[in-house]
């Protein structure tokens, strides 16, 4: 009969499986987006169209109870995105943004700032002052949801 004896490479190597395990639940665990708090009297975005040589720029009020604001609300609802590496060093750059911008910031009666979103067509969005990984690979999910968002604007 063999008996199972913990070596330093057995320690090492189950430390190692249980550093992996955590961290693949840490970043691979889907999130979705705070609700928008009670107190919120008006969503103010800002939708940026970034082609070369030219900045288009709009600015939008939505009051929580808009119909632009229900639709978006409702993607938001389905959306949901994962922390990376950005996300553990505290990063607040999104990196590349694919052509197109959109940030959200709720404000209370005072205009104090109660929630804060950014958008871009590309992998990663920042949701207060974190950045998160949106989908999982390449950019297409950023890009359909900020083309998405900006038609609902457009439309507004």
């Amino acid at each position: 009969m063999r008996r199972f004896f913990l070596t330093p490479q057995r320690l090492l190597l189950l430390f190692l499986l249980i550093v992996a395990g955590a961290a693949g639940i840490y970043f691979f665990q889907p999130l979705s987006l705070p609700a928008l708090p009670e107190e919120t009297v008006q969503v103010e975005v800002s939708s940026y169209r970034l082609q070369p040589y030219d900045i288009q720029q709009e600015e939008y009020i939505l009051t929580p109870d808009s119909p632009q604001w229900l639709q978006m609300e409702e993607i938001f609802s389905s959306l949901t995105f994962h922390r990376c590496v950005q996300t553990l060093s505290g990063g607040t750059s999104t990196g590349g943004t694919g052509g197109r911008v959109l940030n959200f910031y709720g404000r209370n009666a005072e205009h104090d700032l109660l929630w804060d979103v950014t958008i871009t067509a590309s992998c990663h969005l920042r949701v207060g002052d974190l950045v998160y990984h949106l989908g999982w690979w390449g950019d297409e999910q950023g890009q359909q949801l900020a083309n998405g968002l900006a038609q609902i604007l457009e439309g507004s």
